[in-house]
C-alpha cells in the first residue's frame, strides 16, 4: 500500500510540472508569422488636376478630377470644357461618376492643368426652345454687317438672309456664356433686319448669330460676328499746327493706346510718319514730328496704329502744317 501511495504521488507531481513548463515556454507555433503591414497605393492626381489622353487631346476628352477615395480605391471625375479664351474651365451639368484608380490612370496619363475645383461653374448650355407650333417657311441667315466690334461698345448692324418674319428676335451666342440679345430689332423686310447690340463686359472672340421667327423656326450662322479688343480713339493733339521745316514733340490724347504704336499723318498720298514713340499710358502719346520743308501746306489727317493688334484710329484734318513763312 504505501509503494502505491508514493507512486501515485509521483505522478501528479510530474503532471504539473508538464503543465507548468508548457505554460512558460516562449517558442511561436510553427508556420505562425507577425503580419507585415501593407502602403496606401501612390495616388497620381489631387482635386482640381484636368487630365487627358493626350497633351492635344480634343476639348471633348478633357476631365475634371474632383476627389479620390481610398477605401474603394476611385477617383471622382466629372467633363470639363475650355472657355474662350482656352483657359479652363466650366462644366455643362452637375454629372459625375467614378472609376478604379489604375484604370483612369492608364487611359488618362496626362494632366495638362489644375484650377481650384470651387472654380468651376456649371454653365448650362442656352438652348433655343422649340416651337409648339410652326408656320410659313424657317428664316435664312446670309450675312450680317459690320461683322465685327470692339468689346464694351454698342454697334448697330444689318442682318440679310431670307424668311425674316415681323417679331423676329436676334441673338449673338459665345459658348459658355449668357446669350446677346439684340435690341431695337426693327425687320424692314423679309430680307434684311436691323438691330443694336450691347457689348459691354463681353470677351473678344466669335459669336454665333441666331434669328427667330416668331413661329419658333430659327437659322444659325457659326462664328458670324467678332468681338475684339477696343481700337484706339483720338481725341485730341498739341500742337496743332507746325510750319514746314519745323520738327517738335507732339503730344496725342485718347483711350486704348497700347504701348506699341505707331503715329502716322495723311494727306492724300503724302505721308509723314512720327518718330522715338514714346508711351506714357492709354490715353497719351508722345512722338517726334519732323516736318520737311517742302511739305503740302493745309489740313493733315492724323492716324494712331496699335502694333500688336493693327486696330488703328484716325483722327480726321485735326493738324495743319503752315507756309515756313
Amino acid at each position: 500500500m504505501e509503494d502505491t501511495f508514493w507512486c501515485s504521488v509521483a505522478l501528479i507531481c510530474l503532471l504539473i510540472s508538464g503543465v507548468f513548463f508548457s505554460g512558460c515556454s516562449s517558442e511561436e507555433p510553427a508556420g505562425v508569422t507577425t503580419p507585415v503591414p501593407t502602403t496606401a497605393p501612390a495616388v497620381k492626381y489631387l482635386a482640381g488636376d484636368i487630365i487627358a489622353r493626350s497633351g492635344t487631346a480634343a476639348g471633348s476628352e478633357y476631365y475634371l478630377v474632383l476627389g479620390y477615395d481610398r477605401i474603394s480605391d476611385q477617383y471622382e471625375r466629372a467633363w470639363v470644357s475650355r472657355n474662350p479664351d482656352g483657359s479652363f474651365g466650366y462644366r455643362t451639368d452637375n454629372r459625375t461618376d467614378r472609376i478604379l484608380r489604375a484604370s483612369l490612370e492608364k487611359v488618362y496619363p496626362v494632366k495638362i492643368s489644375h484650377v481650384a475645383v470651387t472654380s468651376v461653374p456649371v454653365v448650362t448650355p442656352t438652348v433655343v426652345a422649340a416651337a409648339t407650333k410652326t408656320s410659313g417657311i424657317a428664316p435664312s441667315v446670309l450675312a450680317i454687317s459690320p461683322d465685327t466690334a470692339s468689346k464694351d461698345t454698342i454697334v448697330s448692324v444689318t442682318i440679310t438672309g431670307y424668311n425674316f418674319q415681323d417679331g423676329a428676335t436676334v441673338m449673338l451666342l459665345q459658348p459658355g456664356y449668357t446669350p446677346v440679345k439684340a435690341t431695337a430689332v426693327s425687320v424692314s423686310s423679309e430680307k434684311s433686319i436691323d438691330c443694336t447690340f450691347n457689348l459691354a463686359g463681353i470677351d473678344k472672340g466669335s459669336m454665333n448669330l441666331i434669328v427667330t421667327n416668331p413661329d419658333g423656326q430659327s437659322d444659325t450662322m457659326l462664328n458670324a460676328f467678332t468681338v475684339s479688343v477696343a481700337g484706339p480713339i483720338i481725341s485730341s493733339v498739341y500742337p496743332g499746327s507746325l510750319r514746314a521745316g519745323e520738327t517738335r514733340q507732339i503730344v496725342i490724347y485718347g483711350q486704348n493706346f497700347r504701348d506699341l504704336f505707331k503715329v502716322t499723318l495723311t494727306q492724300g498720298s503724302a505721308v509723314l510718319d512720327c518718330t522715338n514713340p514714346v508711351f506714357l499710358d492709354t490715353t497719351k502719346l508722345y512722338c517726334d514730328l519732323a516736318i520737311p520743308a517742302d511739305a503740302k501746306t493745309g489740313f493733315w489727317n492724323l492716324m494712331v496704329i496699335n502694333v500688336a493688334d493693327q486696330r488703328t484710329g484716325l483722327y480726321f484734318r485735326p493738324f495743319t502744317i503752315s507756309s515756313p513763312t
